[in-house]
């Protein structure tokens, strides 16, 4: 699914389906991509997280990733993405993401 979001001082088209995983940095949001470019996008996580849809879940405060990029889940508390990427889970989330990952 394709979404219209902002970059700074422009819009970007962007498919939920090439998203690896989304990263809270502050006000903004680092969108990462599966072939490893990331975008800066001017909406909080929370907000992306309801425009992306339900494909996403909340792994880490800071971080939420798509459940279709999921290669690998630790149970030291990481997850390794379809493009190598290491995302950290927290404790709390370790679970969910794996119940949700089997659906």
């Amino acid at each position: 699914m394709k979404h219209i979001l902002p970059c700074g001082d422009h819009y970007r088209l962007v498919d939920s389906n090439d998203i690896a995983y989304v990263k809270a940095c502050q006000n903004y949001t680092k969108i990462y991509f599966l072939d490893k470019t990331m975008v800066l996008c001017s909406m909080s996580l929370a907000a992306i997280l309801d425009c992306l849809g339900c494909s996403f879940t909340l792994v880490h405060k800071s971080y939420a990733v798509n459940l279709v990029a999921i290669e690998k889940c630790y149970r030291r508390g990481s997850i390794t993405l379809v493009n190598g990427e290491e995302v950290p889970v927290s404790r709390r989330r370790y679970q969910e993401v794996i119940d949700l990952w089997k659906d």
